[in-house]
Formats: structure tokens, sequence, C-alpha cells
């Protein structure tokens, strides 16, 4: 379970510690402990390691079934890196300076024209250490930088963000007058409760957002996701559910 809570935490070198040990102790009660220690490998992009791991695993033929499925969909995925490797793409991969990335998680990035560009981030709202591993002192919020000297607009975020709510998952129409995003509790479950706002942009400055209505969002299901663009002249809203109706799970929907 340790190795498992590090692997959530994205702690890959420490898992995979973890699993290895699992593994040698007790191969026969813990198999798939070798298809996680093989995971984490990957996921430190140790390729050629994964994959005499992942080998191994399909070999022994003794882990859960679903496990072993994946497997050999992740060596194949090992192969194809180290393939891509191989042949340069031809461009640099740079991070962005510090008034973006931090210590902690940033996501959804959205350029809109060359002038601003969004992004949400998974942050503490508390330095006090004794606190920051529980959920409700950390909240997402929706930054905006401009550009091209990457100075936060804290005005701009304010009217998109609010305190008791996780602000995520921003997306902008074509024109950049209206964008969407996700809302859901600070209290309970992450993934509960999830609904999808927007905002129109008049004279400059974003208006007061607005929850969108059914058939948008529906009581009881995840509502997540929003991806807007332009199909024959009309506005098109795809998103995420886990409503009824649908093929099970979460579901690309459209409006």
């Amino acid at each position: 379970r340790y190795a498992h809570c590090l692997r959530h935490l994205y702690e890959y070198r420490k898992a995979g510690k973890y699993y290895a040990l699992i593994w040698q102790r007790d191969s026969l009660k813990y198999p798939d402990a070798l298809y996680y220690k093989a995971l984490m490998k990957k996921q430190q992009a140790d390729y050629d390691t994964a994959m005499r791991w992942f080998e191994r695993y399909i070999q022994n033929r003794q882990g859960d079934r679903e496990l072993l499925h994946r497997a050999s969909i992740e060596l194949k995925g090992c192969r194809q890196a180290l393939a891509d490797l191989s042949r340069p793409a031809g461009y640099d991969v740079h991070a962005l300076p510090s008034i973006i990335n931090s210590a902690y998680t940033e996501f959804n990035a959205r350029p809109c024209g060359d002038s601003l560009l969004y992004f949400s981030a998974m942050r503490p709202v508390t330095k006090n250490s004794d606190v920051q591993f529980l959920g409700e002192y950390y909240r997402a919020q929706i930054h905006v930088i401009s550009l091209p000297h990457f100075s936060e607009e804290t005005s701009m975020a304010k009217q998109l963000n609010h305190p008791q709510y996780h602000n995520a998952n921003l997306c902008v129409n074509a024109s950049g007058t209206r964008l969407y995003f996700t809302r859901s509790p600070i209290s309970g479950p992450a993934d509960a409760n999830v609904e999808i706002w927007m905002s129109d942009r008049l004279k400059g400055k974003w208006q007061k957002p607005v929850r969108l209505d059914a058939p948008i969002n529906l009581p009881a299901s995840v509502n997540t996701q929003p991806f807007v663009t332009e199909l024959d002249g009309r506005e098109v809203l795809y998103f995420v559910s886990d409503r009824a109706g649908g093929m099970g799970g979460t579901d690309i929907w459209y409006a």
C-alpha cells in the first residue's frame, strides 16, 4: 500500500524501490509488484530496464489478467519511445519560467492570441507545513499571464476564481470573447459535483461567470474538461461526463 501511495504521489523512484523489495520477498504472493516495478522505470524514462521487467512479467503469466494486457501495451510504448528518441524531432523543449512552474502542479495551459496565457495550478493556500498535505488546504485556481514579458494579471484572475471552489480546465473560443471552465467545491471528493461555467469578455473584462444549465450540467454527474471550437461557423463545446446514457464511465459529449 505504501508503494501504491508513493506511485499516486508521483514519487516513482521511491515507489519502484518498494515494489522491487515486495517482489523480491514474496514474488508468488505479490506477482503484480513486478509490473509496477517496470512501470516505475518507464515513468523515469529508463525504457530499456522497463522493457526487461515488462517482458519478464508477461513471461511469468502469474499476474492479474488486466495488468498482463496493460504490460503488453506498456512494452509497445517503451519500444516506441526508444524509436522516437533515435529520431530527433528537430525542436527544443524548454520549461516555462518560475512565475508559471512551481514545486506543485500546473496544467491546462491555453494561449489566447499572442498576448495572454491562461493556465491552472493546484497549490497550497497555506504555508503551514503541518497541514499542507490535507486536501482542503490545496486549491486549483486559474492564472493569467501577460506575454511576452510573463507578468501575472491578478485582477483578471480574480474575476474567474471563487475561493470556495476549485477553478480549472479553462478553454477560450477562437475570438477570445468567451471562456469555459470548471468549478467543484473544495470540500468533498475532487471528482464530485464538477460543473462547467462560462464567462463572456466585454470591453476587455471578463464578466461574472455563470453556471451552464442542463443539458450541459446535470445533477449527480461529473461535467468537466470543456473544449470549445468552431464547426461550420457554429461554436461547439466538447466536454466529459459520466452521466446516464453513455457507454460507461466517463464519455465525451458535445453541445
